[in-house]
């Protein structure tokens, strides 16, 4: 499983929101249409319910060629918004961190993944039903595929500073299997060695994440905005 999902996870949307002056936008460079539609603050950046959507859009693309109309990734239930509004903010979270450490380049991204973006490109963007799309979003080709390198170079990050595999010494195997027993039954320690050795793995794992978002969090403060936003927006 890839670590952004594994990340994805264990990132819960949390804080306590604040209000937001729509009298007094929050910046200059927001646009004046998105202003009513801002759902969070990551460092100095908004993410929009039209940000929500755009994401919304680049997933169904990257899943199926297949026709489907602007209403599909508009109109989200509840589950969903909050799902692709947890990944945006996971992503800014690690761009963020990205642009400290610089671990990871555009030049990079486009010398290992630039085959399968110019088949995207190629494939998807080049579609009948596509280019209206992006149309009614004021978007074009080229500002979709940069959506879709800033995600590759999330999960490169992620690969690369969280990536190496956990191992783990006898003695802890053994202080697992012993601590949960009941998960084995009757079986022996040599019988479930494999289960034993996944299981703590996956436990490191995710204590390991728990504690790198921690610091992504206290070096980019998240906040949630408690503006009126309905689900069904349109952008």
């Amino acid at each position: 499983m890839p670590l952004l999902a594994i990340f994805l996870g264990l990132f819960a949307l949390s804080g306590s929101p604040v209000p937001l002056s729509l009298e007094s936008p929050p910046s200059e460079t927001t646009p004046p249409k998105l202003v009513n539609a801002l759902v969070a603050k990551v460092g100095d950046e908004y993410v929009t319910v039209f940000d929500v959507h755009l994401d919304a859009l680049l997933e169904r693309l990257r899943i199926s060629p297949a026709p489907f109309e602007l209403d599909e990734v508009r109109t989200l239930s509840e589950q969903q918004f909050q799902t692709v509004l947890s990944n945006l903010v996971v992503e800014r979270l690690v761009l963020a961190d990205v642009q400290i450490l610089q671990l990871v380049s555009e030049e990079a991204i486009n010398h290992k993944h630039g085959a399968s973006l110019a088949t995207f490109e190629r494939e998807r963007l080049t579609l009948a039903h596509v280019q209206p799309l992006l149309t009614a979003l004021g978007l074009t080709p080229s500002e979709l595929l940069a959506r879709l390198r800033a995600k590759l170079m999330v999960q490169e990050y992620l690969d690369l500073t969280l990536g190496p595999e956990l191992t783990s010494r006898e003695a802890e195997l053994r202080h697992h299997y012993q601590k949960n027993r009941g998960m084995y039954g009757n079986r022996s320690f040599e019988e479930v060695r494999p289960s034993v050795q996944a299981a703590l793995v996956a436990e490191k794992r995710k204590t390991r994440l728990q504690t790198w978002l921690a610091r992504l969090r206290e070096r980019t403060p998240v906040t949630l905005l408690s503006l009126d936003v309905h689900l069904s927006t349109k952008p």
